[in-house]
């Protein structure tokens, strides 16, 4: 969209923000703000059928240096971004209210709460020595799931020194957050290493492997039992609730029919690898 024949059409210059009541258009990187003044009733009334409300942008210390780099507010110290998103189950539901309840669940108040998305936020935290692990973070997010009606995911950051670039941390962060699936609804960027440093789907060995390995429904729950309990059968066969000899008996077929291993770790792993980064592409 060309910026200088939209402002000659609207006889408004385009801002840097979205803000104020009215109707609001991205051109480029910046924002054309109409007021109801600047439009007729017609323009107006199509203008309510066509355009879903924008979501504004939010300003703050953290958000203007995490969302716009601006001077970043600290010097000194630990931080971890908590990156979370909601989805309702109730019509009830108030975001703000939520935000509210959310805050209060740490011993000291975080940094700060930027709301990304409608839907979608980052709990700017300070590390000290009542941080929330991530097992406490599970069972305060099953609370406010039980308090809210919604259902939750919550990422946790590491933990970066102040002196990192936070704002490209939290960047990188978030890419992990929004475009993995994660197996769980609380995790942190070891649980989802594997997806996110393989992008096996569109290898075509990778794809014949993996239909290989899927051909029986039995086989991806052996490697991933195997894989789980480092390659002990034993351990493996009780949490499969199948017989050690059975669970053998399937190595030896696979290894027949494959060529793969599951004995040896390089074979484990690379099965494992395979089902596990092409069932999250």
């Amino acid at each position: 969209m060309d910026e200088n024949k939209v402002q000659q059409l609207f006889e408004t210059k385009l801002s840097q923000d979205n803000k104020g009541e009215g109707w609001h258009f991205k051109v480029g990187d910046k924002w054309l703000n109409l007021t109801a003044e600047m439009l007729t009733n017609r323009e107006k009334m199509l203008l309510k059928l066509m355009q879903k409300p924008s979501f504004p942008v939010q300003h703050s210390p953290w958000a203007d240096y995490l969302l716009r780099r601006q001077k970043k507010p600290v010097s000194t110290g630990k931080f971890r971004f908590l990156q979370f998103k909601i989805k309702p189950l109730s019509q009830n539901f108030v975001m703000e209210t939520f935000l509210a309840a959310l805050k209060k669940m740490f011993v000291f108040p975080p940094e700060d709460v930027i709301l990304l998305a409608p839907n979608r936020g980052v709990v700017v935290e300070k590390i000290t020595p009542t941080s929330l692990t991530k097992e406490d973070l599970i069972g305060v997010m099953q609370t406010l799931e039980d308090d809210f009606e919604c259902q939750s995911r919550l990422f946790v950051g590491h933990s970066w020194e102040a002196g990192d670039d936070l704002a490209r941390l939290f960047k990188a962060e978030e890419k992990v957050f929004v475009t993995i699936r994660a197996p769980k609804k609380v995790f942190n960027f070891t649980a989802v290493s594997l997806d996110y440093f393989t992008n096996l789907d569109q290898d075509y060995l990778a794809q014949k492997y993996y239909a290989a390995l899927t051909q029986e429904q039995t086989l991806a729950p052996m490697i991933t039992a195997l894989y789980q309990h480092k390659g002990n059968i034993s351990s493996a066969a009780k949490a499969l609730y199948v017989h050690r000899n059975t669970l053998q008996y399937q190595i030896d077929k696979l290894a027949q029919e494959t060529g793969l291993n599951l004995r040896e770790m390089d074979d484990l792993v690379f099965c494992y690898l395979i089902l596990h980064a092409q069932h999250s592409a």
